[in-house]
């Protein structure tokens, strides 16, 4: 099937984003547990701009989750195309965040707690996130190769992108992206939406 040839064609990547998320969940991990008062004021801050959740209307919160959690899945992968920075600083903040704040609740939760309240969703959210970066980094790659060997300075490269004047393997890639983007991303973060929607309003 077709998701499958998407899927075993971006192993290698899929892979990296899933060393990068961890590395940087660990990194949350510890620093909540080195410097708890700067942890307070973060999860504090988390806790306040994220408050308006709790009172919007069910369909309003998952719209929100969803369309929030597209838009930035979607953007990661395609700007990824920029030599695979963008998705390595976006598994890099949301794995430091998501240790930090599972940290923090931790002794409040409890294991039971936190499997609970993270891993439904999390699992089909985070398969997303890998997909999504994966493909991010197979774009940044592929551009790497292209400029490595051709004969343009970085800037008429990256102009000639912005014209949207891609190469043959770059115009392949892109679609083989979006086709991974449309066949196995939104399914995963619209299951997931729900399910993190239905935890809000009952949990």
């Amino acid at each position: 099937m077709k998701y499958r040839k998407l899927l075993n064609k971006i192993k290698k990547e899929i892979l990296f984003s899933f060393i990068v998320f961890f590395v940087f969940v660990f990194l949350g991990v510890w620093y909540c547990a080195s410097y708890p008062a700067e942890a307070d004021l973060f999860f504090e801050e988390i806790q306040e701009e994220f408050s308006f959740l709790t009172r919007m209307s069910f369909s309003g919160t998952f719209l929100f989750i969803f369309l929030n959690n597209t838009l930035k899945v979607f953007l990661g992968m395609l700007l990824g195309i920029v030599f695979g920075i963008i998705p390595f600083l976006f598994l890099a903040i949301n794995g430091f965040v998501i240790g930090l704040v599972a940290a923090y609740v931790y002794p409040s939760f409890g294991t039971f707690g936190l499997i609970v309240s993270l891993l439904p969703h999390g699992i089909f959210e985070l398969s997303a996130l890998f997909i999504g970066s994966g493909y991010g980094f197979y774009l940044g790659l592929t551009t790497y190769i292209v400029f490595k060997n051709s004969d343009l300075k970085i800037s008429s490269f990256y102009k000639d992108l912005r014209r949207l004047k891609f190469p043959k393997i770059i115009k392949t890639s892109l679609q083989e992206a979006f086709d991974s983007f449309i066949l196995i991303v939104l399914p995963l973060l619209l299951v997931a939406a729900i399910i993190e929607t239905v935890l809000i309003f009952f949990l």
